[in-house]
């Protein structure tokens, strides 16, 4: 899907997406989809969700949400 924007560049496997601001956000979310780039993707580990201070809320489609909650079952995560 072109809309006539730059699309940054993707990020190699091991990188950390790194925006320097909202506008390069939305547009790599504008034209990609967290799906195509799971693959790419690698575990990390986490802290305990009870020592941080806020939550994040993300709005996903149902279709990507139930394909996070089964692969995210399969992992017990």
């Amino acid at each position: 899907m072109t809309n006539g924007r730059t699309q940054p560049q993707q990020p190699a496997a091991s990188r950390i997406l790194d925006f320097q601001c909202r506008e390069e956000t939305a547009a790599l979310w504008a034209t990609h989809d967290f799906m195509e780039l799971l693959p790419k993707t690698q575990l990390v580990k986490h802290c305990d969700s009870k020592q941080l201070s806020e939550d994040v809320t993300a709005r996903v489609d149902r279709q990507d949400r139930e394909e996070l909650y089964r692969r995210a079952n399969e992992q017990d995560v």
